[in-house]
């Protein structure tokens, strides 16, 4: 009666939608042997601004008040301060395997080292560290080192983008640019052991002076979950 008009459509408009690994809180974190020039979490050699005692020395002009320690100062007759350890970043590398894997989705060993990944990256930027990414398999791809939230997202989506790609071609590290694998980076290597060119880049590594450690995500779980627990199967 108002010249109104009524009308209805069913639109659906498919949409990517991202689901981001589960992060763990970690109880401890390697310790990185090399320290950057920006202010982070971790104790440098050298001396200055900090927060962790370092030294005791004579007092010199140009030395603050609030350094002094009163202590050694009364025992010894003279002003002494003391030197505190700076507190710098780090650059840490993930290297995630993804030459071989084993298990059913959702719960392979790619997919646990996935998680691990996850988990390292929000624990170091979450210390003010660098964080980047090496995939080592078929595809080799990588993020350069960064620090912040929008790191996080970067990390993320190259750890979804992960997957097991066959070849028989063992991939030379040396690709990397040195602004992403730094010498004085931190290199975590996460593998389940199953490939051994994936042994023998890190070994390449080693030898090559780089900081490393290796945290293999052990196969054994989630291979038995797919077997139907006979004593023979068990056994193997």
């Amino acid at each position: 009666r108002l010249g109104l008009r009524a009308w209805e459509r069913r639109h659906v408009a498919p949409l990517a939608v991202r689901v981001f690994p589960r992060a763990v809180a970690l109880r401890s974190l390697p310790r990185p042997a090399h320290a950057e020039a920006s202010v982070g979490d971790h104790l440098s050699p050298a001396l200055g601004e900090g927060i962790e005692p370092g030294d005791v020395r004579q007092f010199a002009p140009g030395d603050r008040i609030r350094h002094v320690n009163w202590r050694a100062s009364l025992r010894l007759g003279q002003l002494y301060v003391t030197q505190r350890h700076r507190e710098r970043s780090a650059d840490v590398v993930l290297m995630l395997d993804t030459l071989a894997e084993v298990g059913a989705p959702p719960h392979t060993t790619l997919d646990l080292g996935v998680r691990a990944a996850a988990s390292l990256a929000t624990a170091y930027l979450a210390r003010k560290d660098r964080v980047g990414l090496v995939t080592y398999g078929g595809v080799m791809s990588w993020v350069r080192p960064g620090s912040g939230a929008v790191q996080y997202e970067r990390l993320a989506d190259g750890l979804l983008r992960a997957e097991v790609v066959f070849t028989y071609v063992a991939k030379d590290l040396a690709r990397v640019p040195p602004r992403v694998l730094s010498s004085r980076a931190l290199v975590i290597a996460i593998t389940p052991l199953l490939d051994p060119r994936f042994a023998r880049a890190v070994l390449d590594l080693a030898a090559r002076g780089f900081d490393l450690a290796v945290l293999v995500v052990s196969p054994v779980a989630v291979t038995r979950a797919l077997v139907d627990g006979a004593r023979l199967e068990t056994l193997a």
